[in-house]
């Protein structure tokens, strides 16, 4: 006789959810042959950070030698979100958030909304589901010459360059979409569990949730499509509990 066993007050287990962690030297993610975006674009993750030895690096497009035309990172100075941006003319600027001391152990969502209009550039930055900042008036992204890979953690692998120190997850990156402050405080308040592929975006890493280690590299696959990141000098420990659920 086959016994039947139900268990009344239990509910089958959520997966857990991983982030990857980055020691603030020489670990990074990278995206060799991005496609190139030049036009309106937006950029959301989730960072917890405690240490700030220098500006840390979340994501951004980089040559590897230091040049950038565009990228999110953590402020070594007040610990506030920037966003650095080349504009066409060949001109840095760096948008920095009203709000500081985010390097406080705690996870933080954040999005930078580029509108790179025919007549008005815009850039927002949001902070934990809020408009932190607009700022108005501009030019558009640089454009690169040639490939320059689009990399997580940090800028360069030699010497180090704008290393991140601390956990990244669900980094996200749309071409021409511009997010409007409702589908920021959607994702937000998703937490790591929202499904991004609605909001049409060009790149999404999961980071842990789905990352495959080969016995030297941690692959992190791109949810899209084609966008599969690799790692450098990261281990299987850099693989870690990721961001709290609501």
């Amino acid at each position: 006789m086959t016994r039947i066993i139900r268990y009344k007050d239990s509910e089958p287990s959520t997966p857990p959810n991983y982030a990857m962690f980055f020691d603030g030297d020489l670990q990074r993610l990278e995206l060799g042959d991005p496609d190139v975006i030049v036009g309106a674009m937006s950029i959301t993750g989730w960072f917890n950070s405690s240490i700030l030895a220098n500006d840390g690096s979340i994501v951004g497009i980089a040559d590897g030698e230091g040049f950038s035309p565009w990228r999110v990172y953590l402020n070594e100075f007040n610990g506030g979100l920037s966003f650095w941006l080349i504009d066409s003319t060949g001109r840095p600027n760096n948008y920095i958030s009203e709000r500081t001391g985010l390097n406080d152990d705690e996870w933080h969502h954040f999005a930078i909304v580029f509108n790179n209009g025919a007549t008005r550039l815009s850039i927002q930055i949001y902070v934990d589901g809020e408009l932190d900042r607009l700022f108005q008036g501009g030019n558009g992204i640089f454009e690169p010459i040639g490939t320059m890979p689009l990399v997580i953690g940090m800028l360069g692998p030699s010497p180090g360059l704008l290393p991140f120190n601390g956990l990244l997850d669900d980094i996200v990156v749309f071409d021409g979409v511009v997010l409007d402050a409702l589908q920021v405080s959607q994702i937000y308040a998703g937490r790591a569990r929202i499904n991004m592929l609605p909001f049409l975006p060009k790149y999404w890493w999961k980071m842990g949730d789905d990352a495959i280690f080969d016995g030297e590299n941690w692959i992190v696959p791109d949810a899209v499509g084609a966008g599969d990141m690799v790692s450098e000098n990261m281990d299987f420990s850099n693989r870690q509990p990721g961001v709290p659920e609501l």
